[in-house]
């Protein structure tokens, strides 16, 4: 791994120099970056620059020196990547990357646009891969003719068919309207019924109060961006309340939490007035009560009255 994202990295600055004459990656805690011809000094504590050699360095320094304390002993990580660092994610991301754009290239050379045209359909997050409609890209998953190889990367496939759960997402195949999505929650599934998750914070909790209650604007800002159809879109946001209401939060504070962002979103859905949003999420947390449904991984399970 350490070889390999070292190629990556200095490609990259390579490729920056080639273009531009920059040799010098500037970067700040929040997360932008300025590329540069010198060094610059006089540089304030929220800003670091880093040389090639530097991030090499360091990516080698944190995979060589990954130490955890447990059960009083010290032990030394030799296998594998440092995870809960901030950066394992990226890591991991990049190193697959590797083997992927080497994949590209070949497939680039060999002028395989049919190919090509079956990577556009696919995406990766870390190591959990959807391919959409693709019947080459199963066969060629593997080096030496393929991408990954078999013994640090072996993928097992998760799910097929037209309707397939990747993430935290549900895709589905609809014939009048193509692929359309809703939420998928794997923590609904009949192998955990016995394992208590415990999904927000209590009210009595040390969190602020706007801290708790933004939970509601955060979870409609994610089923908006996910949910295709109003109906789950409802289906969610309404499980969402129902949970927070039995968790004993305050009913008036999450109704204003509900009516603020559909005033700020007038056009979600065909523009649903917001009493009428209101009046669809509180049919459902009645559903919900009264048990005339109940959640379930793959969205919403009629159940008998």
């Amino acid at each position: 791994m350490k070889t390999r994202l070292a190629s990556l990295i200095t490609s990259v600055f390579d490729r920056k120099r080639e273009t531009s004459r920059a040799c010098i990656l500037m970067v700040d805690k929040y997360g932008h970056h300025e590329w540069c011809n010198n060094p610059r000094k006089g540089l304030h504590g929220i800003n670091m620059q880093f040389t090639k050699e530097a991030i090499i360095e360091a990516i080698s320094s944190l995979v060589d020196n990954t130490y955890v304390k447990f059960a009083g002993r010290l032990w030394h990580q030799i296998v594998g990547i440092p995870m809960g660092t901030n950066c394992a994610g990226f890591l991991a991301n990049l190193y697959c990357f590797t083997y992927e754009l080497d994949y590209l290239v070949r497939v680039v050379d060999d002028n395989n646009f049919e190919m090509a045209r079956e990577l556009l359909r696919t995406k990766r997050y870390i190591d959990d891969l959807v391919t959409l409609d693709c019947n080459l890209l199963p066969r060629h998953l593997y080096l030496p003719d393929g991408i990954y190889p078999r013994e640090i990367l072996s993928l097992v496939a998760a799910a097929q068919g037209e309707t397939v759960p990747y993430m935290d997402l549900l895709i589905r195949q609809n014939r009048r309207r193509g692929l359309i999505t809703s939420i998928y929650d794997k923590r609904l599934e009949a192998k955990y019924a016995n394992i208590n998750v415990i999904r927000y914070p209590d009210t009595q909790s040390v969190m602020a109060t706007k801290a708790k209650y933004g939970i509601v604007t955060s979870q409609l800002y994610r089923f908006l961006r996910r949910c295709t159809l109003a109906t789950d879109f409802v289906y969610n946001i309404s499980l969402v309340l129902h949970r927070l209401l039995n968790k004993g939060y305050h009913t008036k504070l999450l109704w204003a939490q509900v009516r603020h962002f559909m005033l700020r979103h007038p056009h979600i859905y065909a523009g649903k007035s917001v009493r009428t949003w209101c009046n669809r999420i509180r049919a459902k947390i009645d559903h919900l009560s009264l048990g005339h449904c109940k959640p379930g991984p793959l969205g919403q399970i009629m159940t008998d009255p």
